[in-house]
């Protein structure tokens, strides 16, 4: 297919109009595979930016879905949501280093799923302690034993929007847990 701008070039004169020519390449293997549009023809890059889109609860079913996908969620697309979603770590974790190291050298489901649970927890927990008065104490301590780990939550909590049911008991009560000195650190 040539790429023409002449009005009277009978060569696909009509789509090389209005269509790029890198979607033109793209039209032309649809037609290759009885115009039935695929991902498969994408290229890994275009397919791992689409798949940042998804929420990382949703990639587990993707990985199902065929091999390639499979590939290419393992490990760059849990280091980025590992990036994209926490923003506070513990020093334990030595994220900086991990980050500047190779990306198959750790495992990032296991350390995205990790901080996941961490942030589940700690938002049960302060569910847990704004809806009874029983146990707050040792709930707040299961949370302090979290420590940097669990600030990504706590802060989003403190954010919560002004209509929220016990929006002024979240936002008092994670002020008070967030100033103490155990938790900044």
């Amino acid at each position: 297919m040539t790429w023409s701008l002449s009005p009277y070039s009978r060569t696909s004169t009509s789509q090389s109009l209005i269509t790029p020519p890198s979607r033109i390449a793209l039209y032309s293997n649809m037609e290759n595979r009885k115009s039935t549009p695929s991902l498969t023809i994408l290229p890994n890059e275009i397919i791992f930016q689409i798949l940042t889109y998804l929420p990382p609860a949703s990639v587990p079913t993707l990985q199902r879905v065929s091999q390639r996908f499979n590939e290419l969620s393992q490990p760059l697309l849990w280091r980025y949501y590992c990036r994209t979603q926490f923003e506070y770590w513990s020093q334990r974790h030595q994220i900086q280093e991990k980050y500047a190291a190779d990306v198959t050298k750790y495992d990032w489901k296991k350390i995205f799923s990790e901080r996941h649970n961490i942030d589940r927890t700690t938002t049960l927990q302060l569910n847990s302690i704004l809806s009874g008065q029983t146990s707050r104490i040792d709930k707040s301590e299961r949370i302090v034993e979290y420590g940097y780990d669990a600030k990504d939550s706590l802060v989003r909590h403190l954010h919560a929007a002004d209509d929220a049911e016990d929006v002024l008991a979240r936002r008092y009560l994670l002020r008070s847990d967030i100033s103490r000195p155990d938790i900044r650190s």
